[in-house]
C-alpha cells in the first residue's frame, strides 16, 4: 500500500469509520431514528440570501439562521446517517426515507453561503448589502458546528461537523476566525479535525473584503485585524512545525522517533497548512498582535525549494501548492525591497520538482497530474499581475506587461510552454522538456547580484536551499 494512501487511513481510521459498534442497535424503528425535518426557515433563508435585510427584519433573519443551522447540525449528527449503509432494511419508503450523505448536506449547505470572489464563477461576489445575511448566518452556523465539534463523542460525527464548519467558512465572515484559529491550536484537537480546520482556514483566507475586491484585502482584514493576523501566524508556523505524532517521553528522557506512518500522517497534514498558506495574497503581512512583519511567502518558498528542514519530503502535490501560493502573492510592504528574482528561482526549482517524476515516467499515475497542471498554469500567468498596483483581479488577464519584471517573465514562459502544457495534454508521446526550465535557474544563480533572501535586507527571509 503506497505511504500516502496509509497516511490517510491511519488518521481517520480512528475517527469512527466502523460504526456498528458505536451504534450497536441497528434495527429495529422508533421516534429516535427519525430523521431530522427541513424546517419551515430553510426556504425562508434562502430568500433572504439575494435579498437586503432591513434593521426592521433582522430579529426574525437570526431566527430563521438559528434554526437552519439547528437543522443541519442534528443531521449531521443523527446517528442513522452513519448507520444506514451498513444496514439491509425492508422497510425503506416515502415513510422511512434513506438519510442523506454528507456529500449531500455538504452541497446543500453550501448552497446557503455567499462566497464574496471578484470573479462570479468562483463565486457569488456580495456586496454590502448582503452583510447581514453572512454575518448572522455564520454566528448561527459557527455556534451549532463548533457545539457538535466539541461534544459529541462519536469521531466520525465530529470530523463531519468540521467539513460543515469548513464550508461556511467560504463567506469569510468574521466569527469563524477565532473558531478556526482555535481548533488549529488547541493540543487536545485531534489530528483528524485539524486536517479540516486546515481547509477551515484556506477557506477564510481565500475570502475577500466585499467592500474591496480590487484591492484583493482578506475578508475581515479592516474589521479585524488581530483575528486575521493570528490565523495567519498559526497557518504560517504550521508548515515548518515538528512531528507531533511520536510518543512523548518523560520529563528529561527523549520520546519516540516517529515511526514511518506517523510521518505520512505529518505530510499529509501539512500539505493542508501549505494550502491554506497559499490563501494569503501577500508576501509581507502585519501581525497586528505583535507589530512584528510575518513573511508567508517565505515558508512556501522553502516548500517549493525542498527545504531539507521538511520532514517527510514534500512530494510534488505539496511544491505545486507552494509554488500556486507565492504566484499568488503581491508584495505590498515595501515592494521595492521584494526580489522577484529570488521568487522567480524559487518557482522555477519547484515546477520542476513538481514535473521531475512526471518528466521522467509519462504513466505515472501517483496524483492528478492534469489538474495541478492547470492550475499552475493559471497561478504562473496571474502571477505576472502581482507587480502592478492597478491590477484588478477581476480581470486576471489584462496584464501591464511592462511592469513584469524580468526574471519571472523568464521562468514563467518555458514553465508553462515546455513543462505544463504538455502535463497537461496527457499524451506519452509529448516530452515534458525540463532542460529550458533548468536553463533559466542557471542564468538566475549566475546573476552577479544574485540574492537568496526574498527579501534582501531581511535576514529571516534567505533560503537556505539556494546557497547550496
Amino acid at each position: 500500500m503506497p505511504l500516502t494512501r496509509s497516511a490517510s487511513w491511519t488518521l481517520f481510521a480512528a475517527a469512527g469509520f466502523t460504526l456498528l459498534a458505536a451504534n450497536p442497535s441497528t434495527t429495529g424503528q422508533d421516534k429516535k431514528d427519525d430523521l431530522p425535518r427541513r424546517p419551515t426557515e430553510y426556504s425562508i433563508v434562502m430568500g433572504l440570501k439575494s435579498t437586503p435585510i432591513q434593521p426592521e427584519k433582522v430579529a426574525a433573519a437570526k431566527t430563521a439562521f438559528k434554526a437552519l443551522a439547528g437543522y443541519f447540525a442534528e443531521y449531521v449528527a443523527h446517528p442513522r446517517v452513519y448507520s444506514a449503509p451498513q444496514e439491509f432494511r425492508s422497510d425503506i419508503g416515502p415513510l422511512t426515507p434513506q438519510p442523506e450523505t454528507i456529500d449531500k448536506l455538504l452541497s446543500q449547505l453550501a448552497e446557503f453561503i455567499l462566497v464574496p470572489h471578484p470573479i462570479v464563477t468562483q463565486g457569488q461576489r456580495p456586496g454590502g448589502d448582503n452583510a447581514v445575511y453572512i454575518k448572522e448566518l455564520a454566528v448561527e452556523l459557527d455556534a451549532a458546528f463548533s457545539k457538535v465539534i466539541a461534544e459529541n463523542p462519536t469521531p466520525i460525527v465530529r470530523i463531519n461537523a468540521a467539513r460543515m464548519l469548513a464550508v461556511a467558512c467560504r463567506s469569510g465572515a468574521q466569527v469563524h476566525y477565532a473558531t478556526v484559529t482555535g481548533l488549529l491550536t488547541n493540543p487536545n484537537t485531534p489530528q483528524e479535525i485539524k486536517y479540516v480546520a486546515y481547509q477551515a482556514a484556506a477557506n477564510l483566507l481565500a475570502a475577500y473584503d466585499f467592500a474591496d475586491y480590487r484591492s484583493r484585502k482578506h475578508s475581515i482584514s479592516d474589521i479585524d485585524k488581530v483575528a486575521h493576523s493570528k490565523l495567519i501566524r498559526v497557518v504560517n508556523d504550521a508548515v515548518f512545525a515538528p512531528v507531533a505524532l511520536a510518543t512523548p517521553g518523560a520529563k528529561g528522557e527523549k520520546g519516540s522517533e516517529p515511526t514511518p506512518e506517523q510521518l505520512a500522517v505529518h505530510g499529509f497534514i501539512r500539505r493542508e497548512a501549505v494550502r491554506a498558506l497559499a490563501k494569503v495574497r501577500f508576501a509581507a503581512v502585519t501581525d497586528e498582535e505583535t507589530k512584528t512583519v510575518m513573511y508567508p511567502v517565505h515558508p512556501l518558498a522553502r516548500v517549493a525549494t525542498s527545504d531539507p528542514a521538511l520532514v517527510p519530503p514534500p512530494g510534488p502535490a505539496e511544491i505545486a501548492e507552494a509554488v500556486i501560493g507565492i504566484c499568488n502573492m503581491a508584495p505590498p510592504l515595501n515592494p521595492k525591497g521584494y526580489n522577484a528574482a529570488t521568487a522567480a528561482e524559487a518557482v522555477a526549482i519547484g515546477v520542476r520538482s513538481f514535473a521531475g517524476p512526471r518528466a521522467g515516467n509519462p504513466s505515472d499515475r501517483s496524483i492528478a497530474w492534469r489538474v495541478y497542471s492547470a492550475r499552475l498554469q493559471e497561478a504562473l500567468r496571474t502571477w505576472r499581475g502581482m507587480f502592478d498596483d492597478t491590477w484588478n483581479p477581476a480581470t486576471p488577464t489584462v496584464i501591464n506587461a511592462a511592469l513584469v519584471p524580468e526574471p519571472v517573465d523568464a521562468v514563467v514562459k518555458p514553465a508553462v510552454e515546455k513543462v505544463l502544457i504538455p502535463i497537461d495534454k496527457n499524451d506519452a508521446t509529448v516530452k515534458v522538456d525540463l532542460s529550458a526550465l533548468t536553463a533559466e535557474i542557471e542564468k538566475l544563480r549566475k546573476n552577479p547580484k544574485r540574492s537568496t533572501a526574498l527579501y534582501p535586507d531581511t535576514a529571516k527571509t534567505k533560503l537556505d536551499t539556494l546557497a547550496k
